[in-house]
């Protein structure tokens, strides 16, 4: 079976629940990246995801360049 890879764009309420989600189905799904603009939740993001800071975006228009 393929693996999903995903992007969260947004770390609000939705965000949060689409990122747990795919850390509770690790053989299925990869969290890549998360665009927030909100830098304060960075800590949280790298810390329960275990993404690196290349793997944060402050807005969409860094993920996509």
């Amino acid at each position: 079976m393929r693996k999903i890879t995903m992007a969260v764009l947004g770390f609000g309420q939705r965000g949060i629940v689409f990122s747990n989600v795919a850390k509770s189905y690790p053989d299925e799904i990869k969290l890549v990246a998360v665009i927030e603009k909100n830098t304060d939740k960075y800590d949280l993001i790298k810390r329960e995801y275990h993404l690196d800071n290349q793997s944060i975006f402050s807005d969409y228009d860094a993920f996509y360049l």
